[in-house]
């Protein structure tokens, strides 16, 4: 049974764009020639690094989503640290965030209360004496 995989992958910042594009190649052709299938990928972009990586301040970062199958995880994870351009790389499970439905609140049942009355002030002055 395939799961949902995502990878994160940091290319060095030297590279061609041509070289760039056969490097992503032979990180794409493991998943493909294994039956898995790409679901979702971004376009490469070069990043400055928060720390240093391999001496490299940047680097290309690149992310996709696959299904792949589980038992070949390991040998991927293996097959990127060969590749000689990838300087770091990161391939986790999928798990997709559970949403719960949202619990109605009970509104507070609030009293009614009636306004007193009051009543009005009257203009009679002969009606006191």
């Amino acid at each position: 049974m395939e799961k949902m995989y995502e990878a994160v992958i940091f290319i060095k910042p030297t590279l061609s764009e041509e070289e760039l594009i056969a490097v992503l190649a032979k990180v794409k052709n493991f998943i493909i020639e294994n039956k898995g299938v790409i679901v979702e990928e971004k376009v490469p972009e070069k990043k400055r690094l928060v720390f240093e990586v391999k001496k490299f301040n940047d680097a290309y970062y690149y992310f996709m989503k696959f299904t792949f199958e589980p038992s070949l995880v390991n040998e991927y994870g293996k097959r990127l640290r060969m590749i000689e351009e990838v300087i770091r790389q990161s391939v986790v499970l999928f798990v997709a965030p559970k949403i719960k439905p949202k619990k109605e609140r009970k509104k507070p049942v609030v009293a009614e209360t009636k306004p007193e009355v009051t009543p009005a002030p009257s203009d009679n002055k002969d009606a006191g004496v």
